[in-house]
This record gives structure tokens, sequence and C-alpha cells, in this order.
């Protein structure tokens, strides 16, 4: 399981709005190319206008094929929506390990 990661900062009066885009559109989007399992998007509490996208990716395999088919148009579109009021920094992560605690009983 991978997880694709996208870091967003917002000029703080477009942020209402890029959010709301983000809920009804883009990440339904970014869903229907089949190359993800789940997405959440998070709002930072600490700056206001940064947010992060988390989608969860099965495979690399899915990955490339999102990066190849499906990312460059739904980029493009971002772009000429927000423009130079977004910053975007994308990363890809591969888990290296996991830890859950001992249940209490």
């Amino acid at each position: 399981m991978l997880r694709y990661v996208v870091r967003v900062w917002v000029r703080p009066e477009r942020a209402q709005e890029w959010a709301e885009w983000m809920e009804r559109e883009h990440i339904p989007e970014v869903l229907a190319s089949g190359c993800f399992r789940a997405a959440s998007l998070w709002e930072a509490s600490s700056e206001e206008g940064e947010f992060w996208v988390e989608y969860e990716c099965p495979s690399a395999e899915q990955f490339a094929h999102y990066e190849r088919q499906w990312a460059p148009a739904l980029r493009q579109k971002h772009q000429e929506r927000f423009g130079a009021d977004v910053q975007v920094r994308r990363s890809l992560l591969h888990r290296r390990a996991c830890w859950i605690p001992p249940q209490a009983e």
C-alpha cells in the first residue's frame, strides 16, 4: 500500500473556495480514475490555508498508471482554476513499518 500525499497552501481569501471545489469536484474525479482506494482531506489547525490530501494507492503500478493517464489533465484543471493562489508539494510514501498497540483488557 502506498500513500500519495498532496500538501497545498492556498491564499487565505481563496481557501474556502478551494476546499469546497476539492470536496465537490477534484477528489471525486481523482477517485473516478480507479487508481486509489480512498482519499482524505485534512486542514491544518496551525496555519490558515494549509491542507493535506491523502490518497491510498494499492500499488506502484496503479500510481504510475494514474500519473500517465489522469494526473496531467487533472493538474492542468487545478492550475487553470487556482493558478498562483496555491502552492503544491506532492509526495509518494511507502510504508516502512507500522505499530499497533496491544489491546487494553
